[in-house]
């Protein structure tokens, strides 16, 4: 349901029913990391990924330790950013 809650998908039907989850050490190990954002819901996370301290309160905040990351938002997600 938060898939749907957040505007992922239209209905809990279009959810996929099968995902995998990574721990933030084995994403944090990968050579490159591109974390793309396209979505209003997701602004605070945004900024407090990018602006806030880095902490486990944040989990994605490990991106800004790793070598070679990008992170891709779209006017709504990094609104406060700009």
């Amino acid at each position: 349901m938060q898939q749907v809650h957040d505007g992922c998908f239209a209905s809990l039907d279009e959810v996929p029913t099968h995902a995998l989850t990574l721990t933030v050490p084995t994403l944090a190990n990968a050579p490159h990391l591109v974390c793309t954002v396209p979505a209003p819901t997701k602004r605070e996370a945004v900024a407090k990924t990018v602006l806030g301290p880095i902490t486990e309160d944040v989990p994605a905040t490990v991106m800004r330790r790793h070598a070679d990351c990008v992170m891709f938002c779209d006017r709504d997600s990094g609104a406060d950013l700009l």
